[in-house]
């Protein structure tokens, strides 16, 4: 059996994806495409529950955690808290993030410039 190349086992190789592919592109379930309209809505979608989440969250702190007065409105203690808590670390992430990703975009930019110099 002759040697194959490296070359030659990657060509087979994407060949033989290629294949798969195509035929997997056939099935009638995987042609259906996600256009961009979709994907408009369910960021918009999950942007909006998130404000009126928080919203809803922040705008009654602290709450009334005591069911026996009359005329307040009441909320579960573990609830509210678990909701409050989640809300605020999904939040913090978001800025670590955030923070993170900028200061790796100026040091990349700083490095970058100082090559160019």
């Amino acid at each position: 059996m002759p040697k194959q190349s490296q070359e030659t086992k990657i060509h087979r190789t994407y060949f033989l994806l290629q294949a798969c592919h195509s035929e997997r592109l056939q099935i009638p379930e995987f042609q259906q495409v996600i256009n961009a309209n979709q994907v408009h809505l369910l960021v918009s979608g999950t942007f909006l529950l998130s404000f009126t989440g928080s919203m809803w969250i922040y705008s009654i702190y602290p709450p009334n955690y005591n069911s026996t007065l009359p005329g307040e409105p009441y909320c579960n203690k573990t609830l509210y808290q678990f909701a409050f808590w989640t809300t605020t670390v999904g939040y913090i992430v978001i800025a670590v993030l955030l923070v993170l990703g900028c200061s790796s975009f100026l040091w990349c930019y700083w490095r970058l410039l100082a090559t160019l110099r």
